[in-house]
């Protein structure tokens, strides 16, 4: 994959496109979603039509909260779902007419269960990588997005890869999160930073961290933030 200037082809980064998600919950998740794109825009074309659709899917959503507490029996349950849809009464023979109300429910479930098992991973990357004395860790890592956080000031280095960016697709942006549990305290600073090369981009992250961990020591030794 190309990017950037014409004569630097690069790929990228190692750590971008390795992430810890069952290939199975994920190609689950991208057809749940594309079930939802198919489903909203047609039931907004009619009101009443978006009324009984959002009604639905809530009460199968709400019926997922009680049976399905991991994206793992999200997936198995979506897979064998006719005793959680019988129990559902008219909503839940509308879903095995129209599959896409089940679909877009599991999609609204499945972010909720993400984002609860993504909090649970950064607090417990957090706390190990404590216990181990180290100064940085990892907190977060998708295919084209990684975030390393400071551990002592909770300064966060997020640094990303769009292809789609044009010339400058690799961007580095701060944000603080908080130092226990990973929650974002204060948003990106507004400098979003762009590269058009790997090696530039990668040089400017190991500034950023240097940068961050000398002014935690300056601070150390003189008791001031100077």
């Amino acid at each position: 994959m190309r990017f950037g200037n014409q004569e630097d082809t690069v790929q990228l980064p190692a750590a971008f496109g390795v992430t810890d998600e069952d290939p199975r919950i994920a190609d689950a998740r991208r057809r749940w979603r594309a079930a939802g794109d198919r489903l909203w825009p047609i039931a907004l074309s009619d009101g009443a039509s978006y009324e009984l659709a959002a009604q639905a899917v809530g009460e199968i959503v709400d019926a997922l909260r009680e049976h399905a507490g991991s994206l793992e029996e999200l997936v198995a349950l979506e897979a064998a779902p006719s005793a959680l849809l019988s129990g559902l009464g008219a909503t839940g023979e509308r879903a095995v007419v129209q599959p896409e109300l089940l679909a877009a429910a599991c999609s609204l479930r499945g972010d909720e269960l993400a984002a609860a098992r993504a909090r649970w991973r950064r607090a417990e990357r957090i706390a190990a990588a404590r216990a181990d004395g180290l100064t940085w860790v990892e907190v977060d890592r998708s295919a084209t997005r990684v975030a390393e956080m400071h551990l002592a000031t909770g300064t966060t280095i997020v640094a990303t890869a769009d292809p789609y960016l044009g010339d400058e697709p690799f961007r580095i942006s701060e944000m603080v999160l908080d130092t226990v549990s990973g929650e974002p305290l204060a948003g990106p600073d507004g400098v979003d930073t762009a590269f058009a090369t790997t090696a530039e981009w990668e040089a400017d992250r190991e500034r950023r961290r240097r940068e961050i961990s000398e002014r935690l020591d300056t601070r150390d030794r003189d008791g001031s933030d100077s």
